[in-house]
């Protein structure tokens, strides 16, 4: 097979091992010494090739016109192996304290070495000969890897894999080396039962499991009711108008378009407003598209002010009126 050359060292590759999104690896020799060493072998071209650099910037490495290779220590199997082997059966607490105890090891040193891993998960996560040493890990695959100082720089359309995700990441907010951690948590939980935590088959998907077991995030209101408590309304009247506004968003934010407040909706004496259920979003396309003008007051809930409307004389072409209004769709409540 191939015989790739570091400066004065060659190397044999021997066999393929596997392959990852971004690259290869195949078992290889060092001819000098003899020792078998893993080599990782990434284009050096296109999102591949910037891979590659992330991990220049931490591993040894050396390159052709076409790739680059990363040696590294020879090891037999991941954690993804591991459990595949085992037919996913969980795997008891105290092997997974071990394994925990390890990566978080290894994590303390990236972050004082201000590294993101960025996408741990159980196929980075080696086994060490386990029959002499059970347990014993090592975490690989610094390709999604970045600095903290350059994290407000990362544009890379693909950060952790999905399942090991971490909320910041899905969301698209700042991030730091805690995503890390999250990741961790995924992969210790999955252990633990046998399958991923969170399998979204989709981002989607991924943020409504989370919300599943977590709740909704803390930046995002769990009812509308507690509108009105943002800011503190320590006066009685603006409370009451707070209490009268929540109550008309309550009517117009509805997953449900019929039980949603038509642009037409009675106001109920001055107090919440009643859906009209004659009112449908066609309707409001048909005003729009005859440049029907509808004006509403703003002070919804005050019996002082009256609504007002006018609109064309000549009824609308087209539109039928429906059964109790006397008038087409334009008649008042």
């Amino acid at each position: 097979m191939g015989t790739p050359t570091a400066r004065a060292e060659l190397y044999d590759v021997v066999a393929a091992v596997g392959k990852g999104t971004f690259g290869e690896v195949a078992r290889g020799r060092r001819r000098s010494t003899g020792e078998h060493v893993a080599i990782k072998i990434l284009p050096s071209t296109g999102h591949r090739g910037r891979v590659a650099r992330n991990e220049l910037r931490l591993l040894r490495a050396f390159s052709d016109a076409s790739c680059t290779y990363l040696v590294l220590e020879l090891l037999q199997q991941n954690l993804l192996d591991f459990q595949k082997l085992r037919r996913f059966s969980p795997l008891p607490a105290r092997h997974i304290r071990t394994i925990a105890a390890q990566v978080l090891a290894a994590l303390v040193k990236l972050e004082e070495l201000s590294i993101i891993h960025a996408d741990l998960k159980p196929e980075n996560i080696m086994l060490v000969d386990h029959a002499r040493f059970p347990f014993r890990v090592k975490l690989i695959d610094f390709g999604s890897g970045c600095l903290v100082a350059d994290v407000a720089h990362v544009k890379e359309p693909y950060i952790q894999s999905r399942f090991y995700r971490a909320p910041e990441i899905l969301l698209g907010l700042p991030f730091n080396e805690r995503m890390d951690v999250w990741s961790l948590g995924c992969v210790l939980a999955e252990l633990h039962l046998g399958w991923p935590l969170y399998p979204g088959a989709s981002e989607y998907e991924q943020v409504s499991y989370i919300c599943s077991t977590l709740g909704l995030p803390p930046f995002v209101f769990s009812s509308l009711d507690q509108l009105g408590t943002v800011p503190r309304a320590p006066e009685p009247a603006e409370r009451r108008d707070r209490h009268r506004m929540v109550e008309l968003l309550k009517g117009m934010l509805t997953w449900d378009p019929l039980q949603r407040l038509g642009p037409s909706a009675e106001t109920g004496g001055g107090d919440t407003p009643k859906p009209a259920p004659e009112r449908r979003l066609t309707d409001v396309r048909r005003l729009l598209r005859h440049h029907v003008l509808v004006v509403v007051d703003a002070g919804v809930g005050d019996p002082r002010l009256r609504r007002t409307r006018r609109h064309h004389e000549e009824p609308l072409r087209g539109v039928r009126p429906r059964s109790g209004t006397g008038a087409g769709p334009m008649a008042a409540p």
